[in-house]
């Protein structure tokens, strides 16, 4: 998180702007969902590529990349302490986002780390979201195929300017 506060600084003192576009994908994803809910005045939109949505999914189904989120959260991540405040889905369910957050969420129809289901899930429960299939899995070709125009159009057209 203290990346993206860096990068958002940076992108202030050089552009001048107040308010940034966040793109994320897999575990940025899920750090720019989470750092925008926590930043809102900062943040225009959110869009994240093939994002992590259910970390404890993801912790429970994959052991390699269980080991690295149990890693990334002191040794050992507890859905039951953290999943308020680290996992958007259980965020998302206890109504935790923001709604003037606007997201464009593409997800792999066919991702088997970051299962289409909870992205649709996901999406359901999140106000203010476009939810944007895209044929492919958990790779960079997923991404290749995300139309790139339509997420600058997405980003200009929730840009605020205070």
């Amino acid at each position: 998180m203290a990346s993206i506060s860096k990068a958002v600084t940076f992108a202030q003192n050089l552009a001048g702007v107040i308010r940034v576009s966040l793109v994320g994908q897999s575990m940025g994803g899920l750090n720019a969902l989470i750092w925008a809910n926590s930043n809102l005045s900062l943040v225009n939109s959110v869009v994240t590529l093939i994002s992590v949505v259910d970390l404890w999914d993801v912790h429970q189904t994959d052991p390699g990349y269980g080991s690295a989120i149990d890693a990334a959260y002191g040794g050992a991540y507890s859905e039951a302490s953290m999943g308020t405040a680290r996992n958007p889905m259980t965020m998302a369910d206890a109504g935790l986002f923001s709604s003037s957050v606007p997201l464009q969420m593409w997800y792999g129809t066919s991702d088997a780390l970051c299962r289409p289901q909870f992205a649709t899930r996901f999406a359901s429960r999140m106000p203010n979201v476009d939810p944007r299939p895209v044929a492919g899995g958990h790779e960079l070709a997923t991404i290749g195929r995300v139309d790139p125009n339509a997420v600058a159009a997405f980003a200009l057209s929730h840009r605020r300017i205070p």
